[in-house]
C-alpha cells in the first residue's frame, strides 16, 4: 500500500477529539468517537498490508505479529514504565494496587475486560485510573488474534476474503446494537460489540473500493465529512453508545478514506500541522490520559479540587504532545530502523519481563496490606441505593410494589428526590419503627411541573407519578432530598417552583415536610479518603 498522507491527517482529528473530550467533556462531549475512527482506520490499513503479502505469497502470521510488536510495544512500554513509576510517588494504597491492576490487564491486553468489570452508575473512580484509555488497545489486539488467520484461510477460496469479512462485520454489529440496549458498559467494553468497526475498514481495503473522477471523490469525501459531523448531535452521551448510533463515524470515516487524496476534504487533511499530528497520533493517545489524570491529583492536593482548570488542561495536553514527540523521535523511528526479527525479540522480552514484575508486585500488595479491597460497584452498593428498581436510572418510572412500604402500625414516610435522596434510603429503611415509601431518581428533583435541561419530559412525568403515589398512601412525613444546583436555567425560578411544589404537599396532605438542603460533597473521592490519600 502507497503512504497517504491524508490518512495521517485522519488520524489527527481522531485524536484531536479523543483528548478534547478528555481534557474538557463540556466542550467536546461527543469526541469518544475519535476511538470509532481510529478502529475503522486501522483495520482499513492492517487488512490492505495482510492482503498484499497474501497476493504476493509472503504472508506469514509470524511476521504478521512482528510488525504488530515493533508497532506497539516501543511506546507502550515507555508510557507503562513512566505511568508505574509516576504513580509510585502520587498514589497511595488501594489507588496504587488499582494502577498495577491496570498495568497487569494493559500488558496483558485484556484492559477492557477489567474495566467493563469495574464499570457502573457512579463509576466515579473512572478520572482516576492513568490507564483506562488502553482498553481500545485491547480491543483492537484481541481483533488482530482473530483476523489474520480468518483472513488468511479464507483468501485461499474464492470470494471468501469478503464473506468472511461480512459475517464477521453483520454478526458483530447485531450483536453491538442489542446488546448495546441491554448494557450499554459491556457493549463499549467488550470486543464481541466492536469487531464490525475496524473490520468496516477491512472490507473497503477488500473490496479495493476508490472513488473514480472529481465529481464521485468530492461528493464521497463531503458525505463522509457529513456523516462523522452528525455524531455530534446524534449521539449525545455514553448511555447509549455503541449501537447504531455507531455507524455516523465509522461510515463517515469510511468514505472519507474511499474518497482518496485528491477529494475536496482530503486534500485539506494534507495541512503539514495535521500530518504532524498524526505521525505522534498514536504516542498522543497514550500518553494523553495519565498527564490528565496526574494533572488532576495534582490539582487536588494544591487546590483540594479534582477538577482541572483550562490552564491546567491545556498544560496536561501541551505536555503530552511534547512527550508524544519525544517517544516518536528518540524511540519509535530507533527502533524502525533495526532488523524486524532481532528488535521484536528484545521487545518481547521487555514486555514479558515487565508484564511478570507488574504480576508479582499485583500479587504481593494484598500481603502488604495494599490491596483493590471494593470495586466500584460495591461502593456504590454500600449506599444502600435499589438501583433499576425504586432509584431509577433512566428516567422510567414503572415502580415495583417492594418500594411502597405503607405499614399503617409505622410511621410511613415517602422518600423522594435524586440521587442524593437515594443516598437516604438504607438509614431509612433501618431505622426501627418506620416503613418507607420510596420513589427517586437519577437526575430528577421533586420540583413539580418544572422541565431541567437533563431530562425534560422524563423528570416532568416522574414528578407528576409521585405526587399521585403521595396523595394515594397519604404518608406522615415526606422527605424531599436533591442537589439542588442541578444547573437548571434559573436557580431561582427552581427554587420557587420548590417552594410552590411544598405548598402542594401541605395543601393536600396532612404530613410534615423534611426538605433536605445541599448535600455535602467531598472533595476527595471516597476511596481515596478512606486509603489516607
Amino acid at each position: 500500500m502507497t503512504y497517504r498522507p491524508d490518512i495521517d491527517g485522519l488520524r489527527a482529528i481522531a485524536v484531536g477529539l479523543v483528548v478534547a473530550f478528555h481534557a474538557s467533556p463540556a466542550l467536546m462531549p461527543d469526541g469518544f468517537i475519535g476511538v470509532d475512527m481510529f478502529f475503522v482506520i486501522s483495520g482499513y490499513l492492517i487488512t490492505g498490508i495482510m492482503l498484499r503479502d497474501l497476493k504476493k505469497g509472503t504472508f506469514s502470521i509470524v511476521g504478521f505479529y512482528t510488525r504488530r510488536i515493533r508497532r506497539i510495544f516501543p511506546a507502550l512500554l515507555v508510557v507503562v514504565i513512566a505511568t508505574l513509576g509516576t504513580g509510585s510517588f502520587l498514589l497511595v494504597g488501594e489507588g496504587f494496587a488499582r494502577l498495577v491492576e491496570s498495568v497487569v490487564a494493559g500488558l496483558g491486553f485484556v484492559a477492557n475486560f477489567l474495566f467493563w468489570s469495574q464499570a457502573g452508575y457512579g463509576d466515579a473512580l473512572a478520572a482516576t485510573k492513568p490507564l483506562l484509555h488502553l482498553w481500545s488497545l485491547a480491543v483492537e489486539e484481541q481483533f488482530y488474534l482473530l483476523w489474520p488467520l480468518v483472513l488468511a484461510f479464507s483468501f485461499r477460496f474464492r470470494s471468501g476474503v469478503v464473506l468472511s469479512g461480512m459475517l464477521i462485520f453483520l454478526g458483530s454489529f447485531g450483536l453491538c446494537v442489542v446488546w448495546t440496549l441491554h448494557d450499554p458498559n459491556g457493549a463499549y467494553y467488550l470486543p464481541f460489540n466492536r469487531l464490525w468497526e475496524p473490520m468496516a475498514g477491512g472490507l473497503l481495503a477488500m473490496v479495493g473500493y476508490s472513488a473514480r473522477g472529481s465529481i464521485e471523490r468530492n461528493l464521497c469525501s463531503l458525505v463522509g465529512l457529513a456523516l462523522v459531523a452528525a455524531s455530534f448531535p446524534m449521539i449525545s452521551t455514553l448511555e447509549h453508545f455503541p449501537g447504531w448510533r455507531a455507524v455516523f463515524p465509522v461510515a463517515g470515516t469510511v468514505l472519507i478514506i474511499a474518497a482518496g487524496p485528491a477529494s475536496l476534504i482530503n486534500r485539506a487533511l494534507v495541512l503539514k500541522p495535521l500530518i504532524a499530528l498524526g505521525l505522534i497520533s498514536y504516542p498522543l493517545y497514550l500518553w494523553h490520559w495519565p498527564a490528565l489524570v496526574y494533572a488532576r491529583f495534582w490539582s487536588l492536593d494544591r487546590f483540594g479540587t479534582f477538577e482541572l482548570s483550562v490552564v491546567a488542561s491545556l498544560l496536561a495536553v501541551s505536555a503530552a504532545v511534547v512527550l508524544a514527540w519525544l517517544t516518536y523521535l528518540l524511540v519509535e523511528l530507533p527502533i524502525r530502523l533495526q532488523r524486524p526479527s532481532r528488535v521484536a525479540q528484545k521487545l518481547a522480552g521487555g514486555w514479558l519481563a515487565l508484564l511478570v514484575v507488574s504480576a508479582g508486585l499485583w500479587f504481593s500488595l494484598p500481603l502488604l496490606g495494599f490491596g483493590v479491597d471494593k470495586t466500584e460497584a460495591q461502593y456504590v452498593a454500600e449506599l444502600g441505593r435499589r438501583e433499576g428498581t425504586c432509584f431509577m436510572l433512566d428516567g422510567k418510572s414503572n415502580l415495583p410494589p417492594e418500594c411502597i412500604d405503607n405499614d399503617p402500625d409505622q410511621t410511613r414516610i415517602a422518600l423522594v428526590g435524586d440521587s442524593y435522596a437515594a443516598g437516604f434510603s438504607k438509614a431509612l429503611r433501618e431505622t426501627p419503627g418506620l416503613s418507607v415509601i420510596e420513589f427517586t431518581s437519577s437526575s430528577c428533583p421533586f420540583n413539580l411541573d418544572f422541565d431541567f435541561a437533563i431530562r425534560p419530559e422524563q423528570c416532568r412525568a416522574i414528578n407528576d407519578e409521585r405526587l399521585d403515589l403521595i396523595l394515594a398512601t397519604q404518608p406522615d412525613l415526606i422527605f424531599i432530598a436533591s442537589w439542588w444546583q442541578m444547573g437548571a436555567e434559573d436557580d431561582v425560578s427552581q427554587l420557587r417552583n420548590l417552594a410552590q411544589s411544598i405548598q402542594t404537599l401541605l395543601d393536600r396532605t396532612e404530613a410534615r415536610i423534611v426538605l433536605y438542603g445541599l448535600s455535602p460533597v467531598l472533595l476527595r473521592l471516597l476511596p481515596i479518603c478512606s486509603q489516607g490519600k
